[in-house]
């Protein structure tokens, strides 16, 4: 309840549309800080929201746009006026960056590295972790379903709830290179 307040107080000091990619990479950090037994004041939560408040919504709004992009070339391709695989690609690869994008604020989180190299190495992380990627968008999807059902626990505990069940799933991988040459999480 607390870290869901800390978003709402985030996002709206952020100005809501500037505040809310920012406040997400800030509970996600918070939410992996909590597992760890490390948790995070109120100041470090604040010192962390200005120190990636441009990052985080650079990498937000770039996604945004892109999955948006793809959304409505979807719904507003003409139906057999275009090639089939044109009809095709389109789709898969709005997909592709639904499942990055939602993937890889995990990954960038539980690195607590919210930079351009560490986005880059998220892309092989999620595709040599199929089975974790897929968990924790079929863990976000039950949670979206169950806050459909329940109205009322997405405005009790919404964000922190989900932040949870998402860095529960997602940790393990990291996109901070480690000394010995392998990924922190792997054998």
């Amino acid at each position: 309840m607390t870290l869901h307040l800390a978003w709402l107080g985030l996002t709206l000091a952020g100005g809501v549309v500037l505040g809310a990619f920012p406040a997400s990479y800030v509970l996600l950090v918070a939410q992996k800080r909590e597992l760890d037994g490390q948790p995070l004041s109120s100041g470090d939560l604040w010192r962390l929201f200005r120190a990636n408040f441009w990052r985080a919504n650079a990498f937000g709004y770039a996604t945004g746009i892109l999955i948006a992009g793809g959304l409505a070339e979807m719904l507003l391709l003409p139906r057999g006026e275009v090639h089939p695989l044109v009809a095709m690609i389109v789709p898969i690869t709005t997909l592709w960056i639904s499942y990055w994008t939602i993937n890889a604020w995990v990954l960038l989180a539980d690195a607590e590295e919210l930079s351009l190299e560490s986005t880059r190495r998220t892309v092989p992380l999620i595709l040599l972790h199929p089975l974790r990627s897929v968990s924790l968008l079929l863990c976000l999807g039950l949670a979206i379903l169950g806050f459909a059902l329940l109205p009322a626990l997405a405005v009790a505990a919404g964000s922190s709830i989900v932040t949870l069940i998402l860095m529960k799933v997602g940790r393990g991988a990291s996109t901070s290179p480690q000394p010995t040459g392998t990924m922190k999480g792997e054998l």
